[in-house]
C-alpha cells in the first residue's frame, strides 16, 4: 500500500530576524526532491513576476536629452538619472504618476525633497540625487508605473518629447536564497527542510512578496488539474495561433547595458572590469568557469551576477 504524502502543516517564519527587507522561512517536512522543486519554482517567480513601481521618464528644465550637464549642478545628467533608478518607492494608483523635484542651491538633493501626492510613497528617502551649488537650480518631474521585470527605455517613451525614457527595473524583490537540508520524521531522515531566503529594497514586505509569489504559482499550476476531454482539442483542426509580435530591440537593449551603470557592487564591477567586461552582452557570453578565473571572483559574487542577470531574463553563457 502506498503511504500518503508527507505534508507539512504550515510556513515558519523567523520572527527574530523578520524585517521590512528581509525575511526567513521553512517549510518542511517535505518528501525528499520536493524541496529544491519547491525552493527554485518560488526563486524564480519572486525574482522575476512580482509587481513593483519605478520611474519610467524624466524632464528636467533645459535638458533635452541625457547626454549634457547642467548648469551649477556637480553632477551630469546621466549620473543623476542612474540617482533616480536607485529610488525605491511604491505607486498605491493603477495610473501613471507625475512627481516633483524643485530645488535652488546650495542644496544636497536627496528623494525626500520629491514632491508628491499620497498615491506615492517614497522608502528611501535619504538616497543621494544630486549636488547643486549656490548658483545651481534643479527642476525636474518624472513619471512613475506599476510594472514587472525589466523594461528598456524605448518602451517608457511618452507622448511629450521633453520626458526622457529611462529603463526601468521594477522588481521589488532584490535577492533569494534556498537551501534544502535533511529533517527528520520519526526514524526516517531522508525527508527535505526548505529554507527560504528573501530580500526586498523595501517597497514589499517579504512575507507579503512570498504570498504574492505562492498565489502566482497556484494560479498557473491549477489550470494543469481542469484537464479534461470536454476541453481537449484536435491538433490537427485547430487554427495556429497568431505569433505575438516580438520587439526586436529589446534583447539588443538589454544586452547593450553597460556594466558600469548597473546596481553591482563596486568588487564585482571591479573584477568583470579586469575581464574586460563593459557590457552585458559581454558578460553573458562568459562561463562560470571563466568569471571564476577573475581576481576577487568567489562563489558570492558569481552568486550576484547570477541573480543580475536573472532580472533580465539571461543567463551565463549564452551564445549572442
Amino acid at each position: 500500500m502506498t503511504q500518503p504524502f508527507i505534508k507539512p502543516d504550515a510556513v515558519e517564519c523567523n520572527i527574530k530576524t523578520l524585517a521590512n527587507t528581509y525575511g526567513e522561512f521553512v517549510l518542511q517536512p517535505l518528501e525528499r526532491g520536493w524541496g529544491t522543486t519547491l525552493g527554485n519554482a518560488l526563486r524564480r517567480v519572486l525574482l522575476s513576476s512580482i509587481e513593483g513601481s519605478a520611474v519610467t521618464a524624466v524632464q528636467i528644465n533645459g535638458v533635452l536629452h541625457e547626454f549634457t550637464s547642467i548648469s551649477g549642478v556637480k553632477e551630469d545628467v546621466t549620473d543623476i538619472i542612474l540617482n533616480i533608478k536607485g529610488i525605491h518607492l511604491i505607486n498605491h494608483s493603477d495610473e501613471p504618476q507625475i512627481i516633483k523635484l524643485k530645488v535652488k542651491g546650495p542644496a544636497n538633493v536627496k528623494a525626500g525633497d520629491i514632491q508628491h501626492d499620497s498615491n506615492i510613497e517614497i522608502v528611501n528617502n535619504d538616497l543621494h540625487i544630486a549636488t547643486v551649488n549656490e548658483e545651481g537650480s534643479l527642476d525636474m518631474k518624472m513619471i512613475v508605473n506599476k510594472g514587472r521585470g525589466y523594461v528598456p527605455s524605448e518602451l517608457n517613451k511618452t507622448d511629450d518629447p521633453l520626458f526622457v525614457p529611462i529603463d526601468a527595473i521594477y522588481n521589488p524583490v532584490t535577492k533569494v536564497n534556498f537551501e534544502v537540508t535533511q529533517t527528520r520524521v520519526g526514524e526516517l531522515t531522508d525527508y527535505d527542510r526548505l529554507k527560504l531566503e528573501i530580500w526586498t529594497n523595501g517597497t514589499i514586505h517579504p512575507q507579503e512578496a512570498l504570498k504574492k509569489a505562492s498565489e502566482l504559482l497556484s494560479e498557473h499550476l491549477s489550470l494543469f488539474g481542469k484537464i479534461n476531454e470536454e476541453n481537449a482539442v484536435d491538433e490537427k483542426s485547430q487554427e495556429p495561433a497568431p505569433k505575438p509580435k516580438k520587439i526586436k530591440t529589446d534583447l539588443s537593449k538589454v544586452l547593450s547595458l553597460k556594466i558600469a551603470e548597473q546596481d553591482l557592487s563596486k568588487r564585482v564591477q571591479n573584477a568583470l572590469e579586469e575581464l574586460g567586461v563593459k557590457t552585458v552582452k559581454d558578460l553573458v557570453k562568459l562561463t562560470e568557469n571563466d568569471i571564476m578565473k577573475g581576481r576577487n571572483i568567489g562563489q558570492k559574487a558569481l552568486t550576484e551576477i547570477n541573480e543580475f542577470l536573472e532580472n533580465l531574463n539571461l543567463t551565463l553563457g549564452m551564445k549572442v
